[in-house]
């Protein structure tokens, strides 16, 4: 674990058996700590959001983009309430299929939000649903 800029990334006093990365003066924990937009928060965040949330634990899944070469996407359902969970895999913009709506809670770069994903983007978004 990369913890710090220091000598050996502050994993070690001594003599690690595996080289340290060269990018562990940017890329650590305590860098992680002081960036609100660093990967570690949003985990942090994601993390909030499903402890906070029962549809998210316990409601029923469904794949949805099931043949998508590059989109992870699926919802979580309990009684009126959905979570649309959508990750682009890729490097490369992807058109969404079909459109989505509902308030997005979490999405893990800024700007906006549109029916196209930016390379690496993960939403969720969250919808109610009327009982017919």
């Amino acid at each position: 674990m990369q913890w710090n800029a220091e000598y050996n990334a502050g994993f070690t006093t001594g003599t690690p058996w595996l080289m340290v990365n060269p990018n562990h003066a940017a890329i650590n924990v305590s860098a992680a700590e002081q960036n609100p937009d660093s990967v570690l928060h949003f985990y942090r965040k994601l993390l909030r959001l499903r402890a906070d949330n029962q549809t998210l634990i316990y409601g029923d899944f469904a794949l949805i983009e099931r043949d998508h070469p590059q989109v992870f996407a699926y919802t979580r359902t309990l009684g009126g309430e959905v979570f649309t969970v959508l990750c682009n895999m890729s490097g490369e913009d992807v058109a969404l299929s079909k459109p989505i709506s509902g308030e997005c809670v979490l999405r893990n770069v800024s700007g906006e939000e549109t029916q196209t994903l930016l390379p690496y983007e993960a939403r969720v978004i969250k919808s109610i649903v009327e009982a017919m």
